[in-house]
């Protein structure tokens, strides 16, 4: 159901980043007359709109190409160093189910692992996980195995199990390649199609601010920072999240007041929190922190307290405690 949901989202996002500004350019400006000179920028205008199309466009298809091909390799490269430099901690399996996929006649599981943080807070943490040892057993609701933490915290995932094989999924990687050489193909034949449909023998002078060689990149790279912003932001959690879970101290905080901001997401309310709580110093702290919360739970602001983590070099920095609770 996540999957889909997300896939849903995905397929939602670029239909209004990609085909519907298409839509809306060319059911306005070819209405009437396809060249009429009021609609043409001037020749250093268009050159300098061309120009920075083709920028944005180079910086997503490298950012992409980075995201889908090249973190990969780096995957495997951050795994192997924390392999040898990462702390030695013992793990148990909280559940293991088979992914359905099939790694080198191996099965894929999606394990949940309980473990205490750097600072000995009990978290838990998922990892996409191929079973190269069946008789062993080893991904088994219940046991014990050993797992070594990444104390840099330098990128995700920042375990692994001890003296893991790491190997690359050939499958996944030339797909990936084969999707981004697509979407190359797409960007490149669109500034032809475009070039050749629309220039009437002005050159580039069709191009406008609105046009969807400038406009689609624009809203392509702007979903980064609106993601970025909802999930954090108005979700509630700081930038820091991933410090948090393990590096954060979990306790109890009494709960002196929550409010609504007057902000509602999906018809769910921005709630801010003000707490109050003891350090390991026994010294008063007090943080707050926004957080939207669903209608399902929003009995939680009439709680006397909440569980929360907070980073001992600076405890006005919290989250929830059920925040790193893994589904």
């Amino acid at each position: 159901m996540k999957k889909s949901f997300s896939i849903f989202w995905i397929l939602y996002m670029l239909f209004f980043a990609i085909p519907f500004p298409m839509i809306l350019y060319y059911s306005i400006n070819y209405s009437e007359e396809v060249y009429s000179t009021d609609r043409l920028s001037s020749p250093v205008l268009s050159l300098i709109l061309l120009g920075i199309s083709i920028m944005l466009w180079a910086i997503l298809l490298v950012r992409y190409f980075k995201k889908w091909v090249l973190a990969t390799f780096r995957l495997k490269e951050d795994l192997n160093n924390i392999q040898k430099r990462g702390l030695l901690k013992e793990a148990r399996v909280v559940s293991a189910v088979k992914t359905g996929a099939i790694v080198d006649h191996n099965t894929e599981y999606d394990v949940v692992f309980s473990f205490e943080n750097l600072v000995g807070t009990p978290i838990q943490e998922k990892m996409i996980l191929v079973d190269t040892k069946p008789g062993l057993h080893r991904y088994v609701a219940g046991n014990k195995l050993k797992i070594r933490v990444d104390q840099e915290l330098k990128s995700f995932p920042y375990i692994t199990v001890d003296g893991a094989a790491i190997h690359y999924n050939t499958k996944k990687i030339i797909l990936a390649i084969l999707v981004w050489l697509l979407f190359v193909v797409f960007v490149v034949g669109y500034y032809i199609f475009s070039y050749n449909f629309e220039n009437g023998g002005t050159g580039w002078r069709f191009l406008q601010f609105w046009h969807p060689l400038v406009l689609c990149p624009i809203i392509l790279l702007s979903y980064g920072f609106l993601l970025a912003l909802i999930y954090n932001r108005l979700e509630g959690n700081p930038k820091n999240i991933n410090e948090l879970k393990y590096r954060g101290i979990q306790t109890d905080a009494k709960l002196i007041r929550a409010t609504q901001t007057g902000m509602l997401i999906n018809d769910q309310p921005q709630v801010k929190f003000e707490f109050e709580f003891q350090d390991l110093h026994g010294k008063t702290q007090h943080a707050s922190l926004k957080k939207v919360i669903s209608l399902l739970k929003v009995h939680i602001t009439q709680q006397p307290s909440i569980r929360i983590f907070y980073l001992k070099e600076n405890p006005q920095i919290i989250a929830f405690a059920d925040d790193f609770k893994t589904p």
